[in-house]
């Protein structure tokens, strides 16, 4: 009797205990789009110890329900799959404290056709394998219906501006690619705006190289930031995408919002159609209305030949008007201060197509061409007001001006390379061609009456009625060959050659308003040049490569001999440039383990001084601002270095990328700038000096977080930029520093919200060192909150309040604004494909920009109101295969 009272006092001790080692997981499965009962789907919960995972349980749904129990604590990777849709996963944690997870709902998301999901996948959101950076588009959870731009705001290290800027690890981004061909010419906002979310699979982020360097496998210099959208291989058949139209207004006039984008699938081939109509685009100072339309294809013809290309016309037609304050900075003396107020009619039309055509002509031959062509017209009109003064009070003029301008370019080229492998492994040879033609017409007119205030003297009077006419001819063509010998297995030397030729004709020719005629029929000969200019250049060198599984190195050094001559018919006269140059070109790139990348490149390079900067040409289209271009300028040269550093961390899911930059130019075109103070009329001609450069550091972290589910982005960029120029004789060397941070918060819960948050602060310092009591600093914050509620029946509430704060510049130029965007919506049909939204926006009206232009000679500030609050009443139907 003891010994069985022993035991059940014993048992009543260790139940309790043995139920605390154990938990359970039960929950509700729903469509995340028609929020329907999924019945059957397969509930699996693998086991994490260590690296390693272990299946533990497997069940079933009945009805819309799961339950699964006797768990021992620990974390558990949970995963559901279910036919015809994608596989969710989510990592849980049974713990003393929460044994128990009940009443969990998971949202299901369609595979679009997808047959054969895999339930157990690789978690790792973030992979750098190399120079590149890959995101798994299904560990970045986002809102229904979301946009690729969308999905890559949620992404680390990467970011989408104001200003609609795509940047990447630091670097502007230059390129989209969908699959590795090209989509809409690198049109960056329609692949933000026009691919849906839901078709990603891997965002990609590199820089990519030229055909030539991608054939040879050794590296030329060319690096181009590039984000390659590569889309689900289950994708093969189908209809994706989205129409929309809307309409509202302001109070004022009605408005419109009308977009399309529709992506067909069959096989391999892929056709886009986009198109936009609009009036309520902002720009600075007013508005501006769209009207574009564009085809995009692409198809792998054979399993060695693809084929793409797009076409896209496009028109703009909008105004604005802009306030904006100059200091002019006078060593010795006071600043002249001009206030400016501005106004501006644009209407301009585009046409541009592009071709690529791949293939691989056999085992050994391949074969890339690519064409290209445009045509663009703008017409504009242009009117200003504006006073100058010297210190606070002394008036120097007041100026009043119009202007329009009548422009057409017609463009066309093309580029083709040929390569052959010779047998031996990295032996091989190309040949590359590329031409170009491009002819413009411009016209226009310049009115302008100016009232200088002479102090004792009577007021002086300056007007003139002027029409130009602006010739632009220019063809250029360019032929390469490269020749690769392996020197072991893991090197090789190439041997390049390079002849370019460029021949253009440019100028302008003004006459003067006669009364007498009333025409433009008086000719201004010191107005009027016109040049005939030819340019060409020998290039050659040799470049040496390394190459193992964690090291790439290259270095390389090119002799360049060129001759530029300019022919100025308008006075019989010619100069003529003869120079000989060395470019240095140095890369290393290490690939430890780890899922580290390290790349250290340097490159010397030189740059042609443009055209209208070497023209003798007096250009009074501003009266107070007159530029006289200087046809002594020299070529200018510049050493760029970079480090580069990123890596991943599969254990917690952190990530850094790193980089720093720097470059120093020699022979650098400057302005050199002389005030007449008395008038405050700006005369700017161009020399070449020395002693400009430019540091920039970019540093980003970020790490995620399991409570809530989301991620965290810290960012800092630190920036000098270092210019030399002259004022009225005196040289002046301005320092501009930046540093700014951000700091972005995205949240990747599973079901009903989409919360994002991020702040941007930037400080500006503008040191002077011909007179540094006209330093400057000036800062501005940014701060936004965007959050989107979706409930399961299919409604959606949204709201965004963007907060930005300017200080530090004039008065006047210091606003405070908030722009708050709120909108409701309801999903409907079947697979809620139907969308009808009500938005507001800018609720406050309070919409306003403000930047700034900073140069050894001169501060200035813009501002400008933009389109205030708005509704619009929006039809969305969504395809989805």
């Amino acid at each position: 009797m003891r010994l069985a009272a022993l035991w059940f006092a014993l048992l009543l001790i260790t139940c309790p205990a043995a139920a605390q080692l154990q938990g359970s997981v039960s929950g509700r499965l729903l469509d995340t789009t028609q929020h329907e009962v999924l019945d059957g789907a397969t509930v699996r919960l693998l086991r994490i110890v260590g690296k390693d995972t272990t299946t533990a349980a497997t069940a079933l749904t009945r009805g819309n329900n799961f339950s699964v129990g006797r768990l021992p604590l620990g974390d558990y990777l949970l995963t559901v799959s279910f036919q015809g849709y994608r596989t969710w996963w989510g990592r849980i944690r049974l713990s003393d404290r929460q044994p128990d997870i009940v009443r969990l709902r998971i949202y299901m998301q369609i595979a679009m056709a997808e047959l054969g999901d895999v339930v157990v996948r690789d978690e790792r959101p973030v992979r750098v394998h190399g120079d590149t950076t890959s995101y798994a588009a299904d560990q970045f959870h986002t809102r229904p219906n979301a946009a690729v731009g969308d999905l890559l705001q949620k992404m680390p290290g990467i970011d989408i501006l104001q200003t609609g800027t795509l940047m990447a690890q630091g670097d502007t981004v230059k390129q989209i690619l969908v699959n590795g061909k090209r989509f809409f010419s690198n049109d960056l906002q329609v692949a933000l705006r026009y691919l849906p979310r839901d078709m990603v699979a891997t965002i990609e982020v590199f820089d990519d190289k030229s055909d030539q360097a991608k054939f040879t496998g050794v590296d030329d210099g060319v690096r181009i930031r590039t984000i390659n959208i590569v889309l689900r291989k289950s994708i093969k058949a189908g209809l994706f995408g989205q129409a929309e139209a809307g309409a509202g207004g302001d109070g004022n006039e009605t408005l419109y919002s009308g977009r399309v984008g529709l992506h067909q699938f069959h096989g391999n081939m892929m056709n886009s159609l986009i198109g936009r109509a609009d009036n309520t685009t902002p720009v600075m100072g007013g508005t501006q209305r769209n009207l574009m339309g564009g085809i995009n294809f692409s198809d792998q013809w054979t399993k060695r030949t693809q084929f793409s290309g797009s076409y896209q016309a496009n028109g703009q037609k909008g105004n604005s008007s802009v306030g904006s304050y100059t200091e002019n900075l006078i060593p010795g003396d006071s600043s002249i201060f001009k206030t400016q107020q501005s106004g501006s009619q644009n209407h301009g039309n585009g046409q541009n197509l592009n071709l690529n055509f791949e293939t691989d002509l056999d085992s050994a031959d391949h074969l890339t061409i690519r064409a290209n062509g445009s045509v663009n017209s703008n017409v504009s009109s242009n009117q200003n007001t504006s006073t100058s003064i010297k210190g606070v009070t002394v008036p120097l003029n007041n100026a009043n001006s119009t202007s329009g301008s009548s422009n057409s370019t017609t463009n066309g080229g093309g580029s083709i390379l040929w390569g052959r492998r010779l047998g031996k492994k990295g032996r091989n040879f190309s040949v590359s061609a590329d031409i170009n033609a491009t002819n413009g017409t411009g016209s226009g007119t310049n009115q302008y009456q100016n009232t200088y205030f002479n102090p004792g003297r009577p007021d002086s009077l300056a007007s003139a009625n002027q029409y130009y006419t602006d010739p632009n001819k220019n063809f250029s063509y360019g032929v390469a060959v490269s020749y690769t010998e392996p020197l072991s297995k893991h090197s090789s030397l190439t041997a390049d050659y390079r002849y370019s030729f460029v021949r253009s004709r440019t100028g302008r020719a003004t006459s003067e308003w006669d009364s007498t005629t009333h025409r433009y029929d008086v000719p201004d000969s010191l107005l009027t040049n016109l040049f005939a200019d030819r340019y060409w250049k020998h290039s050659g060198g040799l470049r040496y490569q390394y190459g193992s599984n964690h090291l790439q190195a290259t270095a390389g050094l090119n002799l360049q001999d060129g001759e530029n001559q300019s022919n100025n018919l308008s006075n019989g006269t010619t100069l003529s440039q003869r120079y000989l140059n060395l470019s240095p070109l140095a890369t290393l790139d290490f690939m430890p383990k780890g899922g580290k990348s390290i790349r250290i490149d340097y490159q010397g390079q030189t740059t042609q001084p443009p055209l209208t900067a070497l023209q003798p040409l007096v250009n009074n289209s501003n009266p107070l601002n007159v530029i006289i271009g200087n046809p002594g300028l020299r070529q200018s040269f510049t050493h760029s270095v970079g480090v580069s550093f990123r890596t991943f961390s599969r254990k917690d899911f952190s990530h850094v990328f790193a980089s720093v930059r720097a470059s120093v130019t020699e022979n650098q075109v400057t302005d050199r700038t002389t005030v007449n103070l008395a008038t405050g009329v700006d005369t700017t001609t161009y020399s070449n000096l020395n002693g400009n450069y430019n540091l920039s550091g970019n540093f980003d972290y970020g790490f995620r977080l399991k409570h809530p589910a989301s991620n965290v982005g810290l960012g800092l960029d630190l920036g000098d930029m270092h210019s030399v120029g002259y004022i009225n004789g005196i040289l002046n060397t301005s320092s501009n520093y930046t540093l700014a941070g951000n700091i972005k918060w995205t949240s990747s819960l599973p079901d009903h919200l989409d919360l994002n948050v991020s702040y941007h602060p930037a400080y500006n310092i503008a040191v002077y060192s011909a007179e540094p009591s006209q330093n400057t600093h000036y800062a501005v914050q940014n701060l936004r909150v965007d959050g989107l509620y979706y409930s399961r029946n299919g409604w959606e509430l949204g709201s965004d309040l963007t907060y930005t704060a300017y200080s530090g510049r004039p008065v006047g130029f210091n606003p405070t604004t908030y722009v708050w965007n709120a909108s409701l919506a309801h999903l409907f049909f079947k697979r809620q494909q139907g969308e009808l939204k009500l938005s507001a926006h800018d609720l406050l009206d309070q919409s306003a920009s403000v930047n700034e232009v900073i140069t050894p000679t001169m501060k200035q500030y813009n501002y400008g109101q933009m389109l205030g609050r708005y509704y619009l009443l929006t039809f969305t139907y969504h395809f989805k295969g």
